[in-house]
């Protein structure tokens, strides 16, 4: 194949120039990925004349950029902040050089368990929940308990401060701040080897915080997963009916354990179906450190190259790749140019074994409690940004356990992704 072929994409406007793409990529990134990739194939850029910024897609392409790792990276944090699209997030959310402790896991169930008795008791039948906004947070709470105690998920200066930091109103620095006289005040010289909080300190002297702060914002994208898992539940009643079986039939109606999560294959299936169809991350950055070949097209050093999970996890390799399927995951293991919802590198922390455990044991004890339906007339579409968020957040309404589920197909932008029933 002839590498000096040029790269497709769009016809520049003669007034406006590349400059009028860039502003529809900022306005819906994933909208206009969506779009070059099903006129365009595996490469496209915005500027064919000028391909210093190229979007790639497919398993295939995807399967070389990870070939390419060596000349193909992640971006710097000052290449990070002036890319045409706001990455910023990423500085705080690439996996740390840290190993969490499995010693942990049983004090991180407690927590969990008594974080979320707390929530579900204030919840009530015929109640709206924004779960994108709920779960994140009650995630937030349990690493907050597990590491500086039972009082600081109480703090409210503190949940004050996060809350800004994650709506951009205060830059990520604030929180490590307040994080680090948090850690500063519990730390004890007769803290055991297993202690969670020891562990940091341990493991990145004077950078505790900092790796706190990202413990926090990966156990918040999980809790972003579960709602992405009860708003899928709410769409295949069937599914649904599987994953309350399976809950009730490990457990019955005493809380989960941690020994018998491994009892759960259904819901692990659905967790890892949502993972594939909704993953954290909607778009990852990659720049070339030399000249390199993709896709039987020539790039040369310092090309921005955006690739997006959302795309390659619905490649023609799987079957119906845009429907909710988790009983695919009983023989499915895809390659990881098919399957990496946290980015190739990973971009983001998946912060294992502790985020997936207190994830699994929420989803379990809402299952026992509740049956939760979309609210009547609510649309879901995307925040901008490399993060798969909801603009306005998933409202849920809160169901008796036994009662039949309602369903209510959202609209929105959602419906470009979801094969909904």
């Amino acid at each position: 194949m002839d590498a000096r072929r040029v790269l497709p994409g769009p016809r520049l406007s003669p007034l406006l120039g590349r400059q009028y793409q860039l502003w529809r990529f900022r306005r819906d990134p994933l909208g206009y990925v969506q779009h070059l990739t099903k006129r365009y194939g595996a490469l496209a850029t915005l500027d064919p004349s000028h391909p210093r910024l190229v979007f790639v897609s497919g398993a295939a392409a995807t399967r070389q950029l990870l070939a390419e790792a060596e000349h193909v990276q992640m971006l710097q944090a000052h290449e990070l902040q002036r890319a045409p699209l706001r990455l910023t997030a990423l500085l705080w959310s690439a996996p740390p050089p840290l190993v969490l402790p499995e010693a942990a896991l049983p004090a991180l169930t407690a927590i969990t368990l008594e974080q979320v008795e707390g929530l579900l008791d204030r919840w009530g039948i015929g109640q709206v929940i924004d779960v994108a906004y709920v779960l994140p947070r009650l995630m937030r709470r349990i690493v907050l308990a597990l590491l500086l105690g039972p009082t600081a998920p109480q703090d409210a200066h503190l949940e004050a401060i996060l809350d800004r930091v994650g709506t951009g109103d205060v830059p990520p620095t604030h929180a490590i701040q307040a994080l680090a006289g948090l850690l500063q005040r519990r730390s004890a010289p007769e803290w055991p080897d297993t202690d969670p909080a020891h562990v940091l300190v341990r493991a990145a002297p004077g950078q505790a915080a900092t790796l706190l702060w990202r413990l926090i914002t990966a156990h918040e994208r999980l809790g972003l997963l579960l709602g992405w898992c009860l708003l899928l539940l709410s769409q295949h009643p069937r599914v649904l009916e599987e994953a309350e079986h399976e809950v009730e039939h490990v457990f019955g109606r005493q809380p989960p354990a941690l020994e018998a999560l491994a009892a759960l294959p259904r819901l692990e299936h659905i967790m890892r179906e949502t993972l594939r169809l909704l993953p954290p991350l909607a778009l990852g950055a990659r720049i070339t450190r030399r000249e390199v070949t993709l896709a039987g097209y020539r790039l040369p050093a310092e090309t921005l190259l955006f690739y997006s999970p959302l795309g390659t996890q619905r490649d023609a390799a799987y079957i119906a790749p845009y429907h909710f399927r988790p009983e695919r995951w009983r023989y499915l293991e895809p390659t990881p140019e098919l399957f990496h919802p946290f980015g190739l590198g990973p971009d983001l922390w998946d912060a294992a074994p502790w985020a997936m455990v207190a994830a699994k044991l929420i989803l379990a004890r809402v299952l026992q409690r509740y049956r939760l339906a979309f609210a009547p007339g609510a649309r879901i579409d995307w925040a901008r940004g490399p993060m798969l968020q909801p603009r306005t957040g998933l409202p849920l309404i809160i169901g008796a356990r036994h009662r039949p589920l309602i369903r209510r197909t959202p609209s929105g932008a959602i419906r470009t992704l979801i094969a909904l029933p």
